[in-house]
């Protein structure tokens, strides 16, 4: 039955606490969408090993695309949103060397510092952090490697590297260049989480005109993020937006993405491509 179970047609890579879950919600009120076993696969990321036939039977069934043309209706798209892809270091030659460079990947891109922010309050509120703000981001370069193990037993499938990467999952610069070294960047749809938080309707006519679906109006009761509880400590965020910096400036080379106040003039010119 796995050849009708065909593989995803779009990713939403990340970042995560940027709106993805509202998103991906969004998408799968769509008529034209096929919804996946879950939100977060994460095959590429955490489920490598398991194999390509583990990731098929999380696929929903479709019939080939021949007899969806017979009865003159669009094949459902098929999306998986897994946030941690942009940042995993192995996940863009995965999801290329399987699904072809072809592929399309939307990547929702939220302030760095308000991001990262988010996150820490976001694995408080689950449990799964002890330290203070200052503290973990002091710890994150030796306690976020890639090669140390669940920090909780109980959730063995939460990785330190996916967990405790609050200021390195903000550089997203360097992200999307490992990314476009093995998909195009035409392959990509980039968005601002701000102009879906303020516009989400504007922002999901584009999205579907991106993945070639009609528009349709969102529903109502989609899910969002929640509002920060507490305020960050201003020398923290001093720091955050230094370390930001130079990783904003070359975004906004790459993109043109950029975030008040510390927003470029549009008349500067570019400097080298920071993927090369």
């Amino acid at each position: 039955m796995t050849d009708l179970r065909p593989l995803p047609d779009a990713f939403i890579l990340g970042a995560m606490r940027s709106g993805t879950t509202f998103l991906h919600a969004a998408l799968e009120h769509h008529p034209s969408v096929a919804a996946a076993n879950k939100k977060e696969l994460q095959f590429f990321s955490l489920y490598w090993q398991k194999g390509i036939e583990h990731y098929r039977r999380q696929m929903p069934l479709r019939w080939p695309r021949w007899v969806y043309e017979l009865a003159c209706r669009p094949r459902p798209l098929v999306v998986d949103s897994s946030p941690y892809y942009l940042f995993h270091p192995e996940a863009p030659a995965r999801l290329a060397a399987t699904i072809g460079p072809s592929a399309k990947c939307i990547v929702l891109l939220r302030e760095p510092v308000a991001r990262a922010w988010s996150d820490y309050q976001f694995n408080l509120h689950r449990g799964l952090e002890h330290l203070g703000f200052r503290e973990a981001l002091a710890q994150e370069p030796q306690r976020s490697r890639i090669d140390q193990p669940p920090p909780n037993p109980q959730h063995p499938h939460l990785i330190a590297h996916q967990l405790y990467s609050y200021a390195a999952r903000g550089l997203y610069a360097q992200q999307l260049c490992a990314w476009w070294q093995h998909i195009p960047r035409d392959r990509f749809l980039l968005l601002r989480s701000e102009d879906l938080f303020a516009t989400p309707q504007l922002v999901f006519d584009h999205v579907c005109d991106f993945l070639g679906l009609a528009r349709m109006p969102l529903p109502e009761g989609l899910p969002r993020n929640a509002r920060s509880r507490f305020t960050m400590a201003e020398d923290l965020r001093a720091g955050l937006n230094q370390f930001y910096e130079g990783s904003n400036r070359d975004l906004y080379d790459l993109t043109g993405i950029c975030w008040p106040p510390s927003q470029p003039s549009a008349q500067q010119a570019p400097t080298e491509d920071p993927c090369l």
